[in-house]
């Protein structure tokens, strides 16, 4: 399993923006993608939730951090 971070401290850099992108891509070539937001905004999920509208992405599921421990349990 590998992993890749986009992180910033600053604020409207594009990390949403390139993780959702990113992350779009890969799912498309057959990989599995989790994408977890830490921010507190959680924009990625908005940018991926109208990805999924447009078609353009499958479909996600949601966590919370009460619930993210048994949600990558059940995604392994």
């Amino acid at each position: 399993m590998s992993s890749v971070a986009i992180i910033s401290t600053k604020g409207g850099v594009g990390k949403s923006t390139v993780t959702t992108h990113l992350a779009i891509a890969m799912a498309g070539a057959g990989l599995d993608v989790l994408v977890l937001d830490g921010d507190q905004a959680q924009n990625s999920i908005h940018v991926w939730a109208r990805a999924v509208r447009d078609g353009g992405a499958p479909v996600i599921r949601r966590t919370s951090p009460e619930t993210i421990e048994a949600d990558l349990v059940a995604a392994e």
